[in-house]
């Protein structure tokens, strides 16, 4: 592990940083936020708290000035008042006018009076009896009092302010004197006015050049700071000059000052007044409150990292279990039981897809060894496999061929020539029966001996001896007469049985060996004969040809039945075989195999290599496409299937619309070519085992691997469906498996047409009896319902080793198709999912309503946990 990754922190620790950090952005944001908007309230309180300490010292100022008016009116309007005062100064009774100026100050509240007379000398003063004598003329308020008829300002004297009022006493337009009234600016007043206002408030006073605290609501330390602080800035005047608020730190306390001077009757400063706000007291709530922010960011933070680490684990639970599956996977562990539930979320989304990659992971590597198994035990291409033969002793047909030509010396003395023909022969021998499901067994001398046993044996017999005898009775060139084979056919109980463990070949033991050799005896060239006991089992399969004759040989007396040359042969579909059934004779025999031997050349573009199998359509070669340098498969057609004119531009629109399905579940078509009378289909070849191999051989096809090939078989059909190209031809021996366990469906774009034709000439039933849907069997226009049913019944095949009809005949297959009922899978595999179960039944509905309705639909369903887990 690298240095960087080491040093990588997790995912949980990661979620922890991330939300811790986003909590702190959050919390510290609000916290500036609070802090830079409360600093703007606080200071905007603060100077709100000056102003309106100002505003209130106004107030009471004016107030006073107002009532200072009001009395010197009192005394000025009062004739008798103003008489009385003219005779005591004229007597020269400074105490009466003291007794006056005391009831008077008893009754109107004022802290001082004084009287002067017309020269402004002062006569008397209540706060000093015994002052007379002191000339006030020069004073502001007096000269302005004497210029103006009133006056009114501040006064300083002996340490005090005052608020003041001067106002003349006159009789009868004569100058008398002076009355001098006023308010002390004392403790009291500042306490008033600060029980107004939330700031505090200090009176100075700059009497004598000097600076001094008249009055203030300051602690005595803040007051001597405030003095120390004004000195140090230039003084009152200085700071009042600015006209804005003045920070000073008081008795170790941030203050904001408002000084608004106090001034004379001349207008001249005389004083000041300090109004102050205590920053701390102003922000006190607002700091409260970022505290309690703080407080509340802490724990939000302290929270934050208590539900990461629980979330984070609770959170993180699944993705660990997803980070373990992931590890387990690249170990080859793809059990995905460690994951975290599906859900709705990303986390469960996420764990659902994983869940489905780790199955179809397991579904691939189970597919790949099973298949793998057995290709190992598959020969190489080209080469024969030996097969090990499993004695049996059960009822077959039995069809001998007496090759005649090779009893005479003539064809014998030339070896080379003679084994060449013999090859060619047996080649097509071998491809005939072969077609047929048959089993060769080369016997003694020039005879050979087929078997053929199970479904519709004796018409396959018969279709084949008709077949070789038309095939084989060829001359090989115009200076040749033909020499075909005597062909008998019987049936019994037969033994089969390998000669020795090193001989691949069989070795066929019976009655019917012996009743084929004196058959063959009374048989001429060419002929082709019947046993009675064959006779009756063609008539009780249907296929018997009308109009034979019985009889009696001439070297034996047993029953015999000639086969007449011109008994024309027709082909019915059962599984991936044709089996020809005799009809009237019509006049002639058309050959329904076109025949490529290994090294000639198709076109002049298709090298034939090898054959990889026939059916009931043609014969299908391993070609080279010398054009391209590429291997294809070539499907030749049989003459049943030939297109004529009217049909080919049909095949030719649905060969297009099937080359356009490029599905990697799909076996490619490429082209439909003709050369000389032979049609042919050329299309992607892929090296594989059919599926119907992959049910043959013992064992059950892994659960796994058998839910992904029909996931595949679906999809594919699907991209089919999408084209609108249909099937009608699923079946195990259309399903080939690549060695990667890759499975790819064939025959499309040639299944529908091809065989419609087919069916449309000879009245046949078009397409494979088991995988038949019950509307094609009720001759309905199918869809793509019919190839879901189809599906089913692969499906059913796979997982039960079983098909869900099996009887002796085309007939009975069919019958019990339209009216019996298909028993549940799990009758037959206990252990199948439910679900799956389920899900096969629904496939093979009787009524396409109740199936799938579409591919993509089916393919949904295959992909659910519950059958693919």
């Amino acid at each position: 592990m690298a240095a960087s990754d080491r040093r990588r922190m997790g995912l949980g620790a990661r979620l922890l940083l991330v939300m811790v950090t986003l909590v702190l952005v959050s919390a510290g944001s609000a916290i500036v936020i609070t802090w830079w908007l409360g600093r703007g309230i606080s200071e905007r309180a603060i100077e709100s708290a000056l102003r309106q300490s100002q505003s209130v010292q106004s107030r009471f100022v004016q107030d006073r000035f107002e009532q200072l008016e009001l009395i010197a009116r009192v005394f000025g309007s009062d004739p008798a008042l103003v008489s009385f005062l003219q005779e005591s100064l004229d007597r020269g009774s400074v105490v009466s006018i003291l007794d006056l100026l005391a009831e008077y100050q008893a009754d109107l509240g004022f802290d001082f009076a004084m009287v002067l007379d017309f020269d402004g000398v002062l006569v008397t003063r209540t706060d000093d009896r015994n002052a007379a004598g002191d000339d006030f003329s020069q004073l502001p308020l007096v000269e302005v009092a004497f210029a103006e008829g009133r006056a009114s300002g501040f006064w300083q004297e002996d340490g005090a302010l005052y608020t003041a009022v001067a106002v003349p006493i006159t009789q009868q337009f004569d100058l008398i004197g002076t009355l001098i009234t006023g308010y002390r600016i004392d403790e009291q007043l500042v306490r008033e006015i600060g029980g107004l206002s939330t700031a505090e408030i200090a009176f100075l006073s700059t009497e004598g050049g000097g600076l001094s605290v008249v009055a203030s609501t300051l602690p005595e330390r803040a007051a001597v700071d405030l003095l120390q602080r004004i000195r140090q800035m230039g003084g009152v005047m200085e700071i009042a000059s600015r006209g804005e608020e003045v920070e000073l730190e008081l008795d170790e306390e941030t203050w904001l000052t408002l000084v608004a001077p106090l001034r004379d009757a001349f207008g001249d400063p005389i004083g000041a007044t300090v109004s102050l706000a205590s920053v701390r007291r102003e922000s006190a709530a607002f700091s409260r409150l970022l505290g309690l922010l703080l407080l509340i960011g802490g724990l939000s933070i302290a929270a934050a990292m208590a539900l990461s680490i629980l979330l984070g684990r609770r959170l993180l639970r699944p993705v660990r279990g997803l980070v373990n599956a992931t590890e387990k996977a690249r170990a080859g562990n793809y059990d995905p039981s460690s994951l975290p539930p599906p859900g709705t979320d990303e986390v469960g989304r996420l764990s659902s897809a994983f869940a489905g990659l780790l199955t179809e992971l397991r579904e691939k590597r189970d597919m790949e060894a099973f298949v793998g198994n057995l290709t190992r035990s598959l020969p190489d291409p080209g080469a024969p496999a030996p097969a090990r033969i499993e004695p049996s002793y059960e009822d077959a047909m039995v069809l001998g061929i007496d090759l005649r030509r090779y009893a005479h010396q003539r064809n014998l003395q030339e070896a080379d020539l003679a084994q060449a023909r013999m090859t060619q022969d047996l080649r097509r021998i071998r491809t005939v029966v072969g077609t047929l499901d048959g089993e060769l067994n080369v016997g003694a001398g020039q005879r050979l001996y087929v078997a053929f046993r199970g479904e519709a044996a004796a018409q396959r017999a018969l279709s084949a001896a008709q077949e070789l005898r038309n095939v084989l009775g060829r001359a090989e060139s115009a200076f040749e007469d033909p020499e075909p084979p005597a062909i008998a056919v019987t049936c019994g109980m037969l033994l089969r049985a390998a000669a020795d463990a090193g001989n691949p070949e069989p070795l066929l033991v019976g009655l019917p060996i012996l009743q084929l050799d004196g058959l063959l005896r009374e048989a001429a060239e060419g002929d082709l004969v019947l046993s009675r006991i064959a006779k009756d089992r063609l008539a009780e399969e249907g296929g018997m040809p009308q109009d034979l004759q019985e009889q009696r040989g001439l070297l034996s007396t047993q029953a015999l039945y000639l086969v007449p040359r011109t008994a024309r042969v027709e082909t019915l579909e059962i599984g991936s075989e044709s089996v020809s059934r005799p009809l009237r004779p019509t006049g002639g025999a058309r050959t329904a195999y076109a025949r490529l031997e290994p090294g000639s050349v198709l076109g002049d573009r298709y090298e034939i290599e090898s054959v990889l199998g026939a059916g009931g359509m043609g014969v299908v070669y391993r070609a080279r496409d010398r054009e391209l340098g590429d291997l294809v498969a070539l499907k030749t057609l049989k003459g049943d299937f030939m297109p004529g004119a009217a049909e080919l531009e049909t095949l030719k629109n649905e060969l297009r619309l099937a080359r356009k399905i490029t599905h990697p579940n799909v076996v490619r078509t490429y082209d439909l070519g003709e050369v000389d009378g032979l049609w042919f289909i050329s299309m992607e070849y892929v090296r594989g085992l059919t599926l119907r191999y992959l049910i043959d051989q013992p064992g059950r096809i892994p659960y796994l691997a058998a839910v992904r090939l029909m996931r595949q078989v679906v999809s594919g059909l699907g991209a089919a469906h999408g084209e609108g190209v249909l099937h009608l031809d699923i079946k195990p021996e259309n399903i080939v498996i690549e060695g990667n366990g890759n499975a790819k469906l064939m025959d499309f774009g040639i299944s529908q047409s091809l065989r419609s034709r087919a069916a449309d000439r000879k009245g046949k039933v078009v397409g494979t009896p088991h995988y038949l849907a019950p509307e094609q069997i009720d001759g309905k226009e199918p869809d793509e319902r019919a190839d879901i049913y189809a599906c089913g019944v692969v499906m059913y095949q796979i997982f039960t080793e079983r098909l869900p009809f099996s009887g002796e005949s085309v007939v009975e297959i069919l019958r019990k198709q339209a009216s019996e009922a298909i028993e549940p899978p799990r009758e037959h595999w206990p252990q199948i999912p439910a679900p799956l179960d389920q899900l096969i039944m629904r496939c093979l509905e009787r009524q396409p309503e109740g199936r799938f309705q579409s591919a993509e639909a089916l393919l949904q369903a295959l992909s659910s946990r519950d059958i693919a887990a």
